[in-house]
């Protein structure tokens, strides 16, 4: 019997053969395989048999991949002090090689594990800043500068220095005037072609020369494209079809004899594969194919084939004995038809011209810009560490140095490599020569390359695969066991990726042809990949929908009146399948929290784009759920920072009347919009400082202002109610302050010292904020560490920001899909794969980089609509690029589940059938498979049912679950007693109340024959009621904060406009929120007019809308705190109102028992804060009623 130590993997060999000290190696790594731990027994093995630990380079791409393989180097070394061997299989060889690595170490004296910066990793980035720093002056730098992270400013005046040129260079003026004198226009596109100047500063050089070089890479490429298709074209195509399409040539030149077809005199040779030959290109693929790309299923006399003929008849056999094999030649004859006739007009060819020579200019100011300002971007310096080495033919001293000095190269993540990068390489090996003992070690998977905006090519490892680096032997090694991933899962991703990804390698357009994976872990519980689709539309096939939901046999039921055989279906909305999968999500990451308890990283919920996040993260807290969100909030977007910001603003500048103003607004003054106009409203010329000195002056009497200004400051100030006096005053004596400007404290500690008076630390009380406060803190300790602040910069270096997220060690991590590569989690969800991306806004300036070439398209005139064919030529092999990058995308999200994979898409069903999505989603890739996925029907809060067609829609409302309708283990059957709707216990309705559903209903949406069984879960009656009341809470908070200043009953019967406008973006249809907005405003009078709602709204002591946390991270939504001599109020407005002919006992009685428990638990909340005692009451706006709890 053999234990799970002694199971090895299937490709065991390549591993040990790939840790050879002797040899150099391409490994091809795919996700979960287990390169980390390759790359590490790697260097444990070079540093047995080097004779300084310096003479091993490790360079990765981001620091934190160069900390954590550092630190896993180390771990090692660790190991192989203990004496026995390790019981783990995979630790044995590890230990082994860690032995002979410090035997080593003993050896040569180096005490790697006291001195373990003598083990070089280093990022790509800092071995170039260290090639600069050991040669200034050969790398022109005169000395290491600062490097930006953001370096567009520093782009935007190189930028604008070239266009103050306009008068002196003809280039310059060209470009401007070719551009429709759109100064703008002109700097844009300069700083945006600087931003890449790596791939176009070795041609531009010569800007005559390099024109040249434009055009023949454009023809080149062009030729290279026609050459595909030829390769792919059918085994005697040419001999075969000349003689039919001459016929048909000859028929349509007898019809048109403007201009002779392509193919009049074709004499059966294939078609040359060049350029020169796109007009006959064209005419076959016009003769073979439709506009779509597909061959043609009929011919007409259009194409030059009568009726009839016999030529016709031989194209048609033709066709047809192609169409089972002609998909891939199809689609490659049908995109030479988006070449252009013609390279370019000779205007064109003049404006790129001028653009090749202003971008020359560009690239001088910008050297110019880094001396003045001391700082340089990362392309300069590794630009720069090319020029310190010299070149393979003029070796510069240090390149001569480093020659000596290493002798092993290993370079992970190699798939993300780009040209520059690729030059230091071979720069780095120009004086190797095979099996002279030094050795090179590159590592990567191309799968995983989804970096192209960081300006990775892909296709580089796919060239050094097949052409090595400075003709040193390269052994490709292929390694296939997946680690990560139980089978279930490595098998759904090889069924599935097999399909989408390309079917052949193409270097140039970056297409990777799929690698499947071995399955190292055993199959586990099944299924391990599920796909949960939320339909939407007006005619949802009830089959679509899970059988356990509220509408089981509701085909059958008379009150449908479906005719037999005839499937129900079901009205669905948008939002509905939205909320839906929302709910699905949080049963989901609840299920995997408990499940995986034990593990560091139990469940993952990826997304393609931060803004595919929607209102998810919300439902998450709401729930209690802790959340670890990274880098998807903006720090901007923050309450707490809006706040501090709004409040450095002040402080920075005494003339910024909207920042004062919102600061005394926001929470932690808190003045009214009343008591803010009546205070700074006629006082347009006076700095808000000032007014506020005056309010503080403790002389200041009635009447010594100059009479255009009204009532003097401090008549308002009797006028203000007694708080709020109160707190401006004690504001103001914290903002008139300025200790920082003499030096005394720096700005940073001013604003928080200032902060911490306010209660900001108490008001903002979430670990999280105070992690946001802190790093606008550090931020003004950057950029104003004495004031001075400069407003811009400050917006600038906040955009770049990301809110902290939950430091919950057991907590759901939610990251973009990006961000995610490297890492592993037991489940992860993807969420949002239907989402279409931001569409990409066409440039003036279409160019690309590929294999040392470069190609410009013609610049688009800035009010030209027209779309150029070179342009447009490149813009497709831009898209293919793009399509291709999607598909890894969407391989590294999937291949992150170790244990389970969920596939999230909302679907719209159209015409009886799911529509497709468009092809720029992630779900397009996986739609045609669908079937081949175990899916989990969706779970709906409402829907209506119809007829057995989208035109009539039958009066049933039926309300379903919100929930996810089954275990996990048993794939979506019926497995839960009750579910949580917007947090509130929703029991699985009885079968009586199922048959009540479709029973004739009353106008209040209950059955005839009475009110609802108190027993019974109480659903709403109208399904809009949730929003409606969202609503009617948000006018309440107003008025509270207001304290009914300007609040009159013509106010809220004049605010219909608005209320209507709210009600839709909650998600109400027209006609429901005209419906509703009656009685929104109908509940707002009743508590304007009582007694209760008055005393509540005008409170000094009443927090509005209190967002508290419980000890769990959970967010608690109080509606009014009121804080009193006994203690605390909690009070929770409530809108529902009682069911026709319910008593008001019954009804205050249902009310009390469905809320108590959240009421305590927002009592027991308050009562942590202080110690205080709390009680709570419902306050049901419709009747009323003061229900105490």
């Amino acid at each position: 019997m053999h234990t799970a130590q002694e199971h090895f993997p299937s490709d065991l060999a390549a591993r040990l053969e790939a840790i050879h000290p002797g040899k150099s190696f391409l490994i091809q790594a795919p996700a979960g395989s287990g390169k980390t731990e390759l790359l590490t027994d790697r260097i444990l093995a070079l540093l047995a048999t080097v004779n300084r630990p310096e003479e091993i380079l490790a360079i990765t791409f981001t620091r934190k991949a160069a900390s954590e393989m550092h630190a896993r180097v180390l771990k090692k070394l660790a190991l192989g002090l203990q004496e026995n061997e390790p019981e783990l299989a995979h630790q044995k060889n590890s230990w082994k090689l860690a032995r002979a690595a410090l035997r080593r170490d003993s050896e040569k004296g180096w005490n790697l594990l006291t001195h373990p910066a003598r083990l070089s990793v280093k990022t790509i980035d800092s071995f170039c800043a260290s090639l600069v720093r050991s040669m200034p002056w050969l790398s022109g730098m005169g000395g290491i500068p600062a490097i930006s992270e953001e370096a567009g400013s520093l782009y935007g005046q190189a930028a604008r220095r070239v266009l103050a040129m306009i008068d002196a260079e003809e280039c310059v003026q060209a470009l401007v005037l070719h551009l429709d004198v759109d100064l703008q226009a002109a700097e844009d596109l300069l700083v945006n072609m600087l931003g890449f100047r790596d791939q176009w500063l070795h041609v531009v050089g010569d800007p005559a020369s390099a024109l040249m070089k434009v055009l023949e890479s454009l023809a080149q490429a062009m030729d290279e494209d026609i050459a595909k298709t030829s390769e792919l074209m059918p085994m005697g195509w040419a001999a075969e079809l000349a003689p039919i399409i001459r016929v048909a040539a000859s028929h349509l030149d007898s019809v048109n004899s403007n201009e002779p077809h392509p193919l009049l005199d074709w004499d059966g040779t294939p078609l040359e594969p060049v350029f020169t030959q796109i007009h006959e290109w064209k005419a076959l693929a016009g003769t073979l194919l439709t506009a779509k790309g597909t061959l043609r299923s009929r011919l007409t006399v259009k194409e030059g084939f009568p009726a009839k003929s016999a030529h016709k008849e031989a194209m048609q056999d033709w066709l047809d004995a192609q169409r089972l094999s002609a998909d891939e030649w199809a689609t490659a004859l049908h995109e030479l038809t988006l070449l252009p006739d013609e390279l370019m007009s000779p205007q064109q060819i003049a404006i790129i011209g001028h653009l090749l020579q202003c971008l020359q200019l560009a690239a001088q100011q910008l050297a110019h810009v880094f001396a003045s300002e001391g700082a340089v971007d990362f392309i300069e310096i590794a630009w720069r560490a090319g020029q310190a080495l010299g070149t393979a033919d003029d070796p510069a001293e240090l390149l001569l140095s480093l020659d000596a000095a290493i002798r092993h190269i290993l370079i992970d993540e190699f798939q993300d490599t780009s040209q520059v990068q690729i030059d230091l390489i071979e720069k780095l090996t120009s004086g190797w020569l095979p099996d002279d003992g030094r050795t090179l070690f590159l590592v990567g998977d191309p799968m995983q390359s989804i970096y192209r905006f960081r300006k990775a090519e892909v296709g580089l490892f796919l060239q050094v695969a097949q052409q090595g680096i400075n003709g040193l032997p390269l052994e490709v090694l292929h390694l296939k066991e997946n680690f990560r991933s139980r089978a279930g899962v490595v098998e759904c991703v090889n069924d599935t990726f097999a399909q989408v990804f390309p079917a052949r390698n193409d270097p140039v357009l970056g297409a990777i042809e799929y690698t499947p994976s071995v399955p190292f872990n055993a199959p586990g519980m099944a299924p391990a990949v599920l796909l949960h689709p939320f339909y939407y539309g007006d005619s949802v096939p009830a089959s679509l929908v899970s059988q356990s939901s509220v509408w089981p046999g509701l085909g059958t039921h008379e009150g449908n009146n479906n005719e037999e055989g005839q499937q129900p279906y079901l009205a669905i909305a948008k939002q509905d399948a939205t909320a839906a999968a929302e709910n699905r999500v949080v049963e989901l990451v609840k299920a995997a929290l408990q499940k995986h308890a034990g593990k560091a990283h139990p469940v993952a919920i990826l997304l393609r784009a931060r803004t595919h996040l929607n209102r998810l993260m919300h439902r998450l807290v709401q729930e209690g759920i802790p959340v670890r969100a990274v880098d998807l909030q903006p720090l901007k977007d923050r309450q707490v920072v809006v706040d501090m910001v709004q409040l450095v603003q002040a402080l920075s500048h005494p003339a910024d009347r909207l920042a004062w103003l919102s600061f005394l607004r926001s929470p932690l003054c808190g003045l009214t919009l009343a008591s803010l106009d009546a205070l700074f409203g006629t006082r347009h010329h006076m700095p808000v400082p000032l007014v506020l000195v005056q309010l503080l002056a403790e002389n200041h009497e009635p009447g010594t202002e100059a009479e255009d200004e009204g009532l003097s400051i401090a008549t308002i100030a009797q006028s203000l109610p007694a708080a709020e006096l109160q707190r401006v005053r004690a504001v103001a004596g914290l903002l008139l302050q300025r200790p920082f400007e003499t030096g005394e404290i720096t700005f940073s500690a001013y604003v928080e010292s200032v902060w911490r008076a306010l209660g900001g630390f108490v008001f903002y009380h979430r670990e999280s904020e105070y992690d946001d406060v802190q790093m606008v803190l550090r931020l003004l300790d950057k950029i104003a560490p004495y004031g001075g602040l400069n407003p811009a910069r400050l917006e600038s270096e906040l955009e770049r920001l990301y809110a902290a997220s939950s430091h919950a060690e057991h907590a759901v991590e939610i990251m973009t899909m990006h961000k995610s590569k490297g890492l592993e989690f037991e489940e992860v969800i993807l969420y949002g794969l239907h989402r279409i991306p931001r569409n990409n806004t066409e440039p003036l300036l279409r160019f690309e980089q590929s294999e040392g070439r470069l190609l410009l398209g013609p610049i688009k005139p800035r009010v030209s609509q027209d779309k150029d064919p070179v342009s447009a030529y490149l813009g497709n092999r831009e898209n293919k690029r793009s399509a291709y990058e999607l598909d890894r995308l969407l391989y590294v999200a999937a291949t992150r589940a170790c244990q389970r994979l969920h596939l999230f898409a909302e679907l719209q069903v159209k015409d009886g059938g799911v529509a497709n999505v468009p092809a720029s989603t992630l779900f397009s890739r996986l739609q045609p498979l669908m079937a081949s996925f175990s899916t989990v029907l969706p779970l709906y809060q409402s829907a209506t049912a119809v007829q057995a067609g989208p035109a009539n829609v039958a009066a049933v409302s039926v309300a379903g679950n919100a929930g996810f309708g089954g275990t996990l283990e048993n794939n979506g059957h019926e497995g839960q007693a009750y579910y949580e709707v917007n947090g509130l216990p929703l029991l699985r309705l009885s079968a009586s109340v199922m048959q009540s559903l479709h029973q004739p209903q009353n106008k209040s949406g209950t059955a005839s024959g009475g009110f609802a069984n108190p027993g019974e879960a109480w659903h709403f009656e109208e399904h809009y009621e949730a929003q409606m009341g969202t609503v009617v809470h948000a006018w309440l908070a107003r008025m509270g904060q207001d304290q009914l200043l300007g609040w009159t009953p013509e106010r809220i019967r004049a605010s219909d406009k608005v209320i209507i406008r709210q009600l839709l973006q909650e998600g109400l249809r027209p006609e429901q929120a005209a419906e509703a907005v009656g009685r929104v405003q109908d509940l707002l009078l009743n508590c304007l007019s009582s007694e209760k709602g008055q005393w509540l709204l005008t409170h000094g002591h009443a927090r509005q809308e209190w967002e508290l946390t419980d000890t769990f991270g959970k967010v608690l939504i109080v509606d009014v705190a009121v804080s009193g001599p006994e203690g605390w109020l909690v009070v929770d407005y409530k809108t529902a109102r009682k069911h026709e002919n319910e008593p008001q006992a019954v009804f205050e009685s249902r009310l009390k028992k469905t809320y108590a428990a959240q009421l305590q638990a927002y009592c027991r909340r308050l009562t942590a804060l202080d110690g205080r005692p709390a009680r709570a009451v419902v306050y049901a706006l419709d009747s009323n009623a003061w229900i105490e709890i």
